[in-house]
């Protein structure tokens, strides 16, 4: 499967999101393609929450990430992850 192209100019730099297991981290991405900077850290504590309440932290972070790309006016960078066995 292929990824789509989305126009971004790579000049530009970005906002990147580095994803953990508690929480997600916006970083200011270069033009080069390495972290210059994090620039927020979004919590994501989902342990012992109902489904209902999950759904609106998980949902309160995706419009975190979304206020911080539109402020930025750069493009979002998100890392492509291989899970395939080896």
């Amino acid at each position: 499967m292929r990824t789509p192209f989305l126009g971004a100019h790579r000049l530009a730099g970005g906002v990147g999101i580095d994803t953990n297991e508690d929480h997600r981290a916006l970083g200011k991405i270069g033009r080069l393609g390495n972290l210059a900077r994090i620039r927020r850290r979004i919590g994501l504590n989902l342990l012992g929450k109902r489904e209902k309440q999950a759904k609106e932290i998980f949902t309160g972070a995706c419009k975190e990430i979304t206020r911080a790309r539109a402020e930025s006016g750069k493009p979002l960078v998100i890392e492509r992850w291989n899970l395939r066995k080896r």
